[in-house]
């Protein structure tokens, strides 16, 4: 046999022509489609390894086409049997090119990586963008889930992250606990979870729980009516604080703005809070009220100090609606109060001259009479006047007069008149004080001949001569003359030298002792100067009132 040299090495003749043969057969079967690329070797076509194949393989001495289970990184894929668009998208640290050349869709660096749930894609077992499934955060509402859990929600409906319910059992949206905390469930009650003050009902949230309202943990909460006082809590509420009722205060006294006051017969607005400059309103010439420019009131148990005089004398003479005040507290029953509560100085004999019910303080409150001419001025039938408003039937009926000619508002705001003195020493007990001294009412003038000064009375400093009248004069022509009686502290021009208003003029008042400082004089006409006067405890003037000292 012949030999052929060739640049691989001599081989025998006749094996080369038998390859030649073979090459060209091949060759022409192949379209060009089936070409290999240049320097390699078609499918089918012999070959020592892979590198001749055209990016397919070489098994058993023939090329054939790659696939995804060959062992062999080929036909695009960025590793063995994995990744390109052909073949499995590759595990954890194989090498890929884009995201979805991996099994997790995160190629970092040429490499596959794990999913975490931060890293700005969906994959693993998220259900949406890093949310969802067994690692990452829980989807908000809207977002894709597969169950409850993946929500933050704790509700799935529908593929969908829904928001959650208050009342399913469950501590879904942002609960802090089953149905409770958050910004949408119910505040959770002492024992829940919290995470904050607000979670809970009683406002305090201590070592991730809700803890139980005290009266001293700073917070509003329980039956309290303001912070760490009133309600149940044991503890009464001062001057200023918020109450719900009179027995939230220390004072026993919860005004009409649901703020403690410091003394309780100043609870009601008319007679409570409208002592002062100015009127609750005026008349215009149609009779419709309008504001009153000059008004500026204050509590009408406003309390001054007097110099050389131990505690304080009340700036202000007592109110119908503060006497109004007490007999609804007592429920009309002044001579039981009384009984159970002695005031200092109380004399026994005075219980007659108190009421003892309802139909007693239309008798001695009203026109009725405790003997014969000791309610001068106070029958309306007779042209007198007096301020504690009382039902027409108590009126009509049970005392022979006529009916007010005002409104019990306009009641309220005056002076208290026609009562006896041991209804004013009860009441002033009541709220926290007790009659004056004749002295302590003469100390509050400062040595001065007038409150104001030397200078002679007019009606600029003090109500008397009848020259005052408000809402209107008179009401009706001959009858009910209460508008001559005026609220206390509507002249401020005639102030006492201490602030106390009314120490001439308007009303005589009573002393301790049931003594009446006639030298006040009056609004009926009375003058100044004239003496003290002792008088029963059955008497009841239409020119006689009082205050109360503290």
């Amino acid at each position: 046999m012949a030999t052929v040299f060739s640049a691989h090495g001599t081989r025998p003749f006749g094996l080369a022509v038998g390859l030649a043969v073979s090459l060209l057969a091949a060759l022409s079967a192949c379209s060009s489609e089936d070409a290999a690329p240049a320097g390699s070797q078609a499918n089918g076509t012999a070959c020592v390894d892979a590198s001749t194949c055209g990016g397919g393989v070489c098994l058993e001495g023939v090329c054939r086409p790659g696939s995804a289970t060959d062992k062999v990184r080929n036909n695009g894929e960025t590793d063995v049997d994995c990744g390109g668009t052909s073949a499995p998208p590759c595990a954890t640290g194989l090498g890929c090119a884009v995201d979805n050349d991996c099994v997790d869709r995160v190629c970092t660096g040429g490499k596959c990586a794990l999913p975490s749930g931060t890293d700005g894609r969906k994959n693993g077992q998220e259900t949406d963008l890093d949310c969802g499934g067994p690692i990452a955060a829980k989807c908000p509402t809207g977002l894709a889930c597969n169950a409850n859990n993946d929500c933050v929600s704790r509700r799935c409906n529908s593929g969908r992250c829904a928001e959650g319910l208050p009342d399913n059992g469950v501590a879904d949206g942002d609960e802090t606990d089953i149905d409770c905390g958050g910004t949408k469930a119910p505040k959770c009650y002492s024992g829940r979870i919290c995470s904050a003050a607000t979670d809970c009902e009683s406002g305090v949230c201590t070592t991730a729980l809700c803890a139980a309202p005290t009266a001293a943990d700073g917070v509003k909460n329980g039956t309290e009516s303001d912070v760490d006082c009133g309600g149940t809590s044991g503890v009464k509420c001062a001057v200023g604080k918020r109450c719900n009722a009179h027995i939230d205060c220390a004072s026993e006294g919860c005004d009409y703005k649901g703020t403690c006051i410091a003394a309780r017969s100043c609870a009601a607005h008319y007679g409570g809070d409208t002592c002062g400059v100015g009127e609750p309103w005026l008349l215009d010439g149609a009779g419709n009220q309008v504001p009153d420019p000059a008004m500026k009131h204050e509590s009408c148990c406003t309390s001054l100090p007097v110099p050389g005089v131990a505690g304080t004398l009340d700036k202000y003479l007592v109110t119908s609606g503060r006497i109004q005040q007490f007999m609804a507290r007592v429920d009309g029953n002044v001579r039981g109060y009384v009984q159970a509560n002695p005031p200092a100085g109380w004399n026994p004999a005075w219980n007659s001259y108190v009421p003892a019910g309802w139909n007693d303080v239309a008798q001695l409150l009203g026109a009725g009479t405790t003997g014969a001419g000791e309610a001068a001025g106070c029958y309306l039938r007779g042209n007198g006047g007096r301020t504690f408003w009382l039902p027409t039937k108590a009126n009509t009926v049970d005392n022979g007069d006529i009916d007010h000619g005002f409104s019990k508002d306009v009641l309220d705001t005056k002076a208290q008149n026609c009562f006896t003195g041991p209804i004013l020493a009860a009441f002033c007990a009541w709220d926290g004080g007790r009659l004056p001294t004749m002295g302590e009412l003469r100390a509050a003038l400062g040595g001065r001949t007038y409150p104001w000064g030397n200078t002679a009375w007019n009606p600029d400093l003090a109500i008397f001569n009848k020259l005052y009248a408000w809402p209107t004069y008179p009401q009706n022509a001959d009858l009910d003359r209460t508008a001559l009686i005026a609220a206390p502290g509507r002249r401020p021009l005639g102030y006492g030298p201490f602030g106390h208003a009314d120490l001439a003029g308007l009303l005589f008042e009573y002393s301790a002792g049931l003594t009446v400082a006639l030298w006040q004089g009056s609004f009926e006409g009375h003058a100044i100067s004239m003496s003290d006067y002792a008088v029963t405890p059955a008497r009841k003037y239409w020119a006689i009132g009082g205050r109360c000292a503290r």
